[in-house]
């Protein structure tokens, strides 16, 4: 585990993720000297509230997932392939080593098809009229891997869980520990609201964009227009 008494603790790169148990036995560790305990519940409550801001601000569980279309196709229906995709945390689309495709309103490509019906090519647009599915111009010409640029939200579990140990939180190990000892805590005494007047979530917000500012280095200059 990471050195605790540090004010921003680090682990070392190659650990195995952390899991929910873990998580759970930093945060109790965090709050021991007030004597109070809480049930799995509460602590759960707040590590996927914290945490989940933490990977929505940093997007340090950013990665690339692979999306197929055939000659003839419209439409890039991202789900199908990665079911925890979000429109929201996305940063950009290309197709092998292209420029990232242009992402426009929905106004926008359905004047494209309606002006150009019959046009057919390598998609340089995208515009979303779901979050899931993405409406590409021109009508790809022939058979794409996309490769699609985004953040998944944090691991998905219960608050009741019975099987912490089982799930692995993809947030990267340097990152963890230093949200669980001082945002969580200041969610788990304080409450949401209360928090964030505390002297932990202030520790934990600076911390927070100091990684986000690293992270988020990579620039994505060739994504544009109004996204849906």
């Amino acid at each position: 585990m990471g050195d605790r008494s540090s004010r921003f603790p680090v682990y070392k790169e190659g650990l195995k993720p952390m899991n929910l148990l873990e998580a759970q036995q930093t945060l109790t560790d965090s709050v021991l000297w007030s004597g109070e305990s809480y049930p799995k519940e509460k602590l759960n409550r707040a590590i996927r509230y914290v945490l989940q801001d933490f990977i929505n601000d940093t997007k340090c569980a950013r990665k690339v997932g692979v999306v197929s279309v055939s000659s003839g196709d419209d439409v890039l229906d991202i789900l199908a392939s990665l079911p925890d995709f979000n429109i929201e945390s996305m940063d950009g689309i290309r197709i092998g080593k292209q420029p990232y495709i242009t992402q426009v309103g929905v106004s926008e490509i359905l004047g494209d098809y309606k002006n150009h019906p019959d046009k057919v090519g390598e998609p340089t647009k995208i515009a979303f009229e779901t979050p899931d599915k993405g409406m590409i111009f021109p009508v790809s010409d022939d058979n794409y891997d996309f490769s699609v640029v985004y953040s998944p939200p944090l691991t998905a579990f219960a608050v009741d869980t019975n099987t912490p140990e089982t799930i692995e939180l993809n947030i990267p190990d340097r990152f963890i520990d230093a949200a669980l000892w001082h945002g969580c805590k200041a969610a788990l005494t304080r409450g949401q609201t209360g928090a964030k007047t505390s002297e932990d979530w202030a520790i934990y917000t600076q911390y927070k964009y100091k990684i986000a500012s690293k992270v988020n280095r990579v620039s994505f200059t060739a994504f544009a227009g109004t996204a849906i």
